[in-house]
């Protein structure tokens, strides 16, 4: 990365503002919607909570190592990145399933969810993948070896079985190819895969195919995904415009699954309302537009890339979870960044947005 077209600035402080804001109010949530089921696994109101805090002390460790490391020297270990994504998704494969799917590995003390890690080492090296073909994007040579690289990765995740994790590491790929010059015709043959894959993939397991008929009809499985969206249903409808009021939720009393992880965002509109809720969808988005604006004052390929990857992460996980609470989309089990219960996601998010401060201090002249 050649630094002539860089001046160093001040890390853009806004967007650590928000980053360490939206962590804070996630521990709060997270207090107030794990406190029953703290109290029914652990005997512990505080127990998630009190995990979710060391979690965000060592984010904040990491922000700061990451955020003083140049982006030219992660470019450099690019290799070092795709081994780090590969290997974290085969590690999983080792260790026991937690419920259908193998996400998490033990390491000595540490429970480390590796598909959260895979999406920013993935984001790492597939930024350097892209910078040295920016000149033959248009090429169906690159664009087949795009395809093979993500279908090895796909393949990985889908032996978890990880739904979530492969949706977000899909979207992630596609909007930095999109953005690096993808062709009309290379998008058109890439819909037509993932469509078509993403059908094979549901076909594999009739519960797949449940999930996807109990969405568009939740009386079909009463008893199961369609309690899960009835009672999603009722909670976001509880809150109304100001809500209940914080700790104030009825459903997060065993009513509704993994109120303080997947299903958190349905908590807070229940007890702070539809208004409290738009805004800190706001202040989410604000942060993505934040990255964004950071990558286009910035004319290297690699930096650029990387950003628009993490800009891209963020973005995707916080529809797909908030279009899930709120009936746009099916379930897929996705957290909402910074705010659900989730060391593994707290700790890389941080990491993430470390990097993205590290690129904001170079900006074109």
């Amino acid at each position: 990365m050649s630094k002539r077209f860089f001046a160093i600035r001040r890390a853009d402080y806004r967007l650590l503002t928000f980053a360490i804001g939206l962590s804070i109010i996630g521990l709060v949530m997270v207090h107030s919607a794990s406190v029953n089921i703290g109290i029914e696994q652990f005997g512990d109101p505080s127990y998630y909570f009190k995990r979710q805090t060391v979690s965000f002390l060592i984010g904040l460790v990491v922000l700061i190592i990451t955020s003083s490391i140049s982006l030219e020297w992660i470019q450099k270990r690019a290799a070092l990145w795709l081994l780090l994504t590969v290997a974290g998704l085969v590690l999983v494969l080792l260790f026991p399933a937690s419920g259908n799917i193998k996400s998490w590995a033990k390491i000595g003390p540490f429970v480390i969810q590796t598909s959260e890690v895979a999406k920013l080492t993935f984001i790492l090296f597939f930024a350097a993948w892209l910078e040295r073909r920016t000149k033959v994007m248009g090429s169906w040579l690159t664009f087949v070896s795009f395809l093979v690289i993500i279908g090895i990765i796909s393949a990985l995740v889908m032996m978890q079985p990880d739904l979530g994790t492969l949706s977000i590491i899909l979207a992630i790929a596609f909007t930095m190819y999109f953005v690096a010059g993808m062709k009309l015709t290379q998008l058109v043959t890439w819909l037509g895969l993932t469509g078509a894959g993403a059908w094979f993939y549901i076909m594999q397991a009739p519960y797949r195919l449940q999930r996807i008929l109990t969405f568009l009809n939740p009386g079909t499985d009463a008893e199961g995904a369609g309690y899960h969206l009835r009672n999603i249903a009722i909670t976001v409808g509880t809150g109304s415009w100001w809500g209940l009021g914080l700790g104030n939720s009825r459903q997060k009393r065993l009513f509704l699954p993994e109120p303080h992880n997947d299903s958190i965002f349905a908590v807070i509109v229940e007890e702070l309302g539809f208004i409290r809720a738009a805004l800190l969808m706001l202040a989410i988005f604000y942060l993505v537009w934040r990255i964004l604006k950071i990558a286009q004052r910035i004319s290297e390929p690699y930096p650029r890339f990387v950003l628009v990857g993490i800009a891209g992460w963020i973005f995707w996980q916080s529809f797909l979870n908030i279009g899930a609470m709120i009936g746009l989309l099916p379930l897929t089990g996705v957290p909402l960044p910074f705010i659900s219960y989730g060391g593994s996601s707290l700790v890389v998010l941080m990491a993430a947005i470390g990097i993205a401060l590290s690129a904001s201090k170079y900006v074109n002249r």
